[in-house]
């Protein structure tokens, strides 16, 4: 346990401070259940010697690292009697108000602010962070405040250990041999580092199961379960030697129940076809080709090594559909496009047959036969000849079949009679035929009692209209004319021009 005690005196204009203060703070704080807290003592007086005997002083108390650089805790002790001290004061420092440790970031005064753990991350105030290395002291900076605002003391005054507090031989009545104690060195690796790193929270459950069998890192001697490998092989096993014993591929490679296997004469482009047999001179399993011997069975007749297959053993079921071809039936008289039929004397044989140019099988009393398809027609009657002519009509007859039974020739009866009373040849005129009126008696053309045939148009043609200039004679005066007389002008109305459509001719109107 470290005592720190220190005690100073400052001399300012007006005013002089006698601090005296004594601090009992605990190496190891987290080790500990006493208070942390330090004691502040000392006096203030003005600088003719006289004590300040203010009823109410304000105190403010900093902690700061040793070079003044970054304040780690601060407090207030307000409202502070001197009346009856003759100017001293005793302050208990972690016992304020307005508590600030920035350097752990909570409002507690606790001895980690004393603990030097090296580079500090940056903090509240201290924006490039602070080193505290191993014995660093701190600084103690004490305000006052009479009324006209804090002002501060100094110099600041550093905390120092006391000799007697330099070694203890106790922690809380614990003595060395009752801790366990860090050994680093060319043997042992016990440090705090490796403490950590064994006590963490992921590797001490790791532990503890290792402690209590059930550690799935790790295969127990006597599992309860099945065991997995998580895919993985099994090396450096030896060959089993007994029943439950796990083989290894090198056994299983080399053994078949139980006996060694010879593979000498397989291999890559060689062995083919070769099997494992039982060598029982050598007591051992070779390759090679077994020689068979003895009576074939089953569908198999004759002896090994050369059985036949049995007559009763091949039926339809064995055969496969469209499996037999054509030579296996009859190879002779094979060619495209032939039929198969059984012979004509032999039904149990089965040849090829085909027709002449011309034939179709035709079914006789004997059998399928070719034949001639004009035979198969049979007679129908009907002699060959040209039927119907200008003067004559065919007469065929058909029976119920469809075929044509006869055919032959029948006159047309002439003369026609009864058509507009001519017979013969008969050729009928306009005349012949009634209701036509006149227009069909007249011819059309140029001539005169000729009718016109108008153009492409429905017009007449321009060149049938009559052409020339001359009077007009006998106009009588009358609707849409003004007028009259055998010459002169005549001249139409304009009502009646209006009405009219407009004409056009090769006449002259004056």
């Amino acid at each position: 346990m470290k005592r720190y005690h220190f005690r100073h005196q400052i001399i300012r204009t007006g005013l002089s401070l006698i601090v005296g203060w004594a601090c009992v703070v605990e190496s190891l704080a987290y080790a500990q259940s006493g208070p942390s807290s330090l004691n502040i003592s000392g006096g203030l007086f003005h600088s003719n010697g006289q004590p300040i005997t203010s009823s109410s002083v304000n105190f403010r108390l900093e902690i700061w690292d040793k070079a003044a650089t970054c304040m780690l805790y601060s407090e207030e002790h307000l409202g502070e009697d001197l009346s009856n001290t003759r100017g001293g004061f005793s302050l208990l420092l972690g016992g304020g108000s307005s508590a600030d440790n920035r350097l752990q970031g909570s409002a507690v005064m606790n001895a980690q602010i004393f603990a030097n753990p090296g580079v500090v991350a940056p903090f509240t105030g201290c924006a490039a962070g602070v080193t505290l290395n191993s014995g660093d002291e701190r600084l103690i900076r004490v305000y006052y405040n009479l009324g006209g605002g804090y002002i501060a003391m100094t110099p600041d005054v550093p905390i120092v250990s006391s000799a007697y507090a330099m070694v203890a031989e106790t922690l809380q009545g614990k003595a060395p041999a009752d801790f366990v104690q860090i050994r680093d060195d060319a043997t042992n690796d016990l440090s705090q580092a490796n403490l950590e790193e064994a006590f963490n929270s992921t590797n001490w459950p790791r532990l503890q199961a290792l402690l209590n069998g059930s550690s799935s890192q790790y295969l127990s001697l006597s599992p309860s379960t099945p065991v997995g490998f998580n895919s993985q092989r099994l090396t450096n096993v030896a060959d089993p030697t007994s029943a439950q014993d796990a083989a290894t591929k090198n056994y299983s490679d080399t053994y078949v129940g139980g006996k060694p296997v010879d593979f000498a004469g397989v291999g890559p482009a060689m062995g083919d076809g070769a099997a494992i047999i039982w060598d029982q001179a050598q007591n051992k399993w070779v390759t090679g080709s077994p020689t068979l011997s003895g009576a074939a069975g089953g569908d198999l007749t004759g002896s090994y090594p050369n059985p036949t297959i049995a007559s009763s053993a091949v039926t339809t079921a064995k055969i496969a559909n469209d499996s037999i071809t054509s030579a296996k039936i009859n190879n002779t008289g094979v060619a495209i496009n032939r039929l198969l039929i059984t012979d004509g004397t032999d039904p149990n044989i089965v040849t090829y047959a085909t027709c002449g140019l011309n034939e179709s099988l035709h079914w006789t009393a004997t059998g399928w036969a070719c034949t001639n398809i004009a035979g198969l027609l049979g007679a129908s009657g009907v002699t060959a000849n040209t039927y119907g002519s200008s003067t004559q009509v065919a007469q065929v007859a058909v029976d119920a079949t469809g075929r044509v039974t006869s055919a032959a020739n029948v006159s047309i009866a002439f003369p026609v009679t009864s058509v507009a009373g001519k017979t013969g040849v008969v050729t009928l005129n306009a005349a012949d035929v009634g209701g036509l009126g006149t227009a069909a008696l007249k011819d059309h053309g140029t001539a005169a009692g000729n009718l016109v045939e108008l153009d492409g148009t429905g017009k007449i043609p321009a060149s049938l209209l009559p052409g020339g200039t001359g009077d007009i004679t006998d106009v009588t005066a009358g609707t849409g004319l003004a007028g009259g007389g055998a010459s002169g002008n005549v001249q139409l109305s304009r009502l009646m021009l209006e009405l009219l459509p407009t004409r056009s001719c090769n006449s002259t109107v004056r």
